[in-house]
């Protein structure tokens, strides 16, 4: 069997306990007790299931519904795997039990492990690089995690990710508390001189996300313009910035930036209490973007004059403007900006402007 897509978490410990796992490659399944399983016998099978040796298995989706009782990791024998996805298995709803700390201890083996994605289990452990070596995933290059205080808010899962050689992608969480812990983790690992930290010369795509869940993160604080900062310092290859943060930023963090001009790509959420007449220069630092998202909590007369105006002239490779809201007067001419034209198209919860570049062969 080269493929397993099943809902029931008794059926995928059957097949996981009893069934030859050697050729496995792809696994899409709940995680959990046998449905009204009471039995020792059967918790004990259970356990065994999910120790299960997978060696050609090169994308396993889990949801997780219940940690198993007495389970020790999360398979063993990776050496295949490219994805790993966690989550789960009800929106809002945490697993019962707690996992074990020894659940990541099977990535070790991991070696061509491309992408981890976690969402919404908040009692995971972290990522800790005494037990599983960085150097160890080399092929790791993105990793998502939403939704899970146990992994962002422990310093020894920082100092994983920044000591990962490779990681390019990095997707999470940003609570004020998050984003101290980041910065002063990965600080670390590059005072100490370990030149393979991402965070100080490989991340290129960073999203900071800061619409919690009540019911996940319900007493975080979101982080602020100067905790963003500190965390952006250490990153001087950043090319796209996502920051989403639902009362917003005022952009002052891009300042921190050690390398702005390489930035090309941003998606900011503003501050409803920044000036439109701010927002331009606060942006403008990044002279070489070309795609540029900004949103705001409410519709604004001047967002088309008073930022993408100024802006282009600051940054003369600038193509296309995302508005959300669109403009209450949207209807402004944009030929002077730069001496090029640009055409307003219709968005979802806004107005996209494409500016017109002219090509010189001369």
């Amino acid at each position: 069997m080269e493929g397993l897509d099943v809902c029931e978490c008794w059926l995928a410990s059957t097949y996981l306990r009893d069934g030859d796992t050697s050729r496995l490659r792809r696994l899409s399944a709940a995680v959990g007790e046998a449905l009204s399983t009471t039995d020792v016998a059967d918790r004990r099978r259970n356990r065994c299931a999910f120790d299960a040796s997978l060696p050609c298995a090169t994308e396993l989706s889990l949801k997780v519904a219940e940690w198993p009782v007495g389970m020790a990791m999360l398979f063993r024998n990776l050496g295949s795997l490219r994805r790993l996805k966690l989550s789960s298995e009800e929106d809002d709803v945490e697993p019962d039990a707690i996992p074990p700390d020894t659940l990541w201890q099977s990535l070790s083996s991991a070696a061509h492990l491309e992408e981890l994605k976690v969402r919404d289990l908040p009692e995971l452990p972290a990522l800790n690089p005494a037990n599983i070596p960085p150097a160890s995933l080399p092929s790791l290059r993105r990793i998502a995690i939403r939704g899970c205080r146990g992994l962002l808010e422990e310093p020894a899962t920082w100092a994983f990710i920044a000591a990962l050689p490779n990681l390019t992608d990095l997707d999470v969480d940003a609570t004020a508390s998050i984003m101290s812990i980041a910065a002063s983790a990965v600080g670390t690992v590059r005072a100490a001189g370990d030149d393979t930290a991402p965070s100080g010369a490989k991340i290129r795509r960073l999203s900071l996300y800061g619409h919690f869940d009540p019911g996940v993160l319900g007493d975080a604080r979101d982080a602020s313009d100067q905790n963003y900062a500190h965390f952006l310092s250490l990153c001087p290859e950043l090319r796209e910035l996502d920051i989403s943060n639902w009362r917003g930023c005022d952009c002052t963090c891009l300042a921190a930036l050690p390398r702005p001009e390489l930035l090309h790509t941003l998606f900011v959420e503003v501050a409803s209490n920044v000036p439109e007449t701010d927002i331009a220069p606060r942006l403008g630092v990044c002279g070489h973007l070309r795609r540029l998202q900004v949103a705001f909590e409410r519709r604004r007369s001047g967002a088309v004059e008073g930022i993408i105006v100024p802006l282009a002239e600051k940054c003369a490779l600038l193509r296309t403007v995302h508005v959300k809201p669109p403009a209450t007067h949207p209807s402004l001419a944009l030929g002077a900006a730069g001496g090029t034209e640009w055409t307003r198209r219709r968005a979802s919860a806004g107005e996209v402007w494409i500016r017109s570049m002219a090509i010189d062969l001369a």
